[in-house]
């Protein structure tokens, strides 16, 4: 029962009602009133937030045998999550590759896959396609270690950038990939594309700059067709 309706239930019944330490902290909290309540001596202190506790993961190629556990986390932890079936269809094409990242190993227990990505190599770019993590170990930097991984394939001089499709409604998604460096570039039809550059630089508002002034000096009578694709993100 809630606290409203345990108020309600108390005032129908014309008796005095008893609230716990926290409810009345609560209460004075809502109203504005100064209400100090003193802890217990025995009383355990709150656990540190988990974000503020890294573990290292070990990050690998998924196998075949890992597809029953990455499915079953995808189930979890996505809104719209992959079938098996789904995952042999991407995985059999060309350049397209999957990794899972697992909690350390403890004695002589297996290591625990608790998170997986599935991106595909272009020439120019990475296509980040999917990412998630086991929802009872997120923030603990196990989607950081696998946005590292995936950094460490950028280069200067062939593929400089990652390329990731969100969903506007995916708020969590979002600020994580912002959290990790990626820049939105490009927004339609309820997406987002947002991109990260191998120099952590918003590259790609420097370069359409550099290619609108260089168009502008260009003959107005030039088909623009022939100018090239002056859009974000391609």
């Amino acid at each position: 029962m809630t606290l409203r309706n345990r108020i309600q239930q108390a005032l129908k019944q014309e008796r005095g009602i008893r609230l716990s330490a926290a409810e009345v902290q609560g209460i004075a909290s809502a109203l504005h009133i100064d209400f100090p309540v003193t802890r217990p001596m025995n009383a355990r202190r709150s656990k540190p937030s988990p974000s503020k506790t890294p573990i290292d993961g070990h990050v690998r190629w998924m196998i075949h045998r890992d597809l029953k556990d990455v499915v079953a986390i995808d189930v979890a932890a996505t809104c719209a999550p992959w079938s098996k079936d789904d995952y042999k269809s991407r995985l059999s094409q060309r350049n397209t590759v999957a990794m899972v990242i697992e909690l350390p190993r403890v004695g002589r227990r297996k290591p625990v896959i608790v998170g997986s990505m599935v991106y595909q190599l272009h020439k120019q770019h990475v296509e980040l396609e999917r990412i998630f993590i086991e929802p009872e170990v997120q923030l603990h930097s196990f989607g950081q270690q696998l946005i590292s991984e995936l950094r460490s394939r950028l280069t200067r001089e062939r593929r400089t950038r990652i390329k990731v499709t969100v969903e506007e409604s995916n708020l969590r998604l979002l600020l994580f990939f912002q959290a990790v460096g990626f820049s939105a570039v490009e927004s339609s039809g309820g997406r987002v594309v947002m991109e990260h550059w191998w120099n952590d630089d918003p590259s790609p508002f420097r370069d359409l700059n550099k290619r609108q002034r260089s168009v502008s000096r260009q003959s107005p009578h030039k088909d623009r067709d022939q100018e090239g694709d002056n859009r974000i993100g391609v």
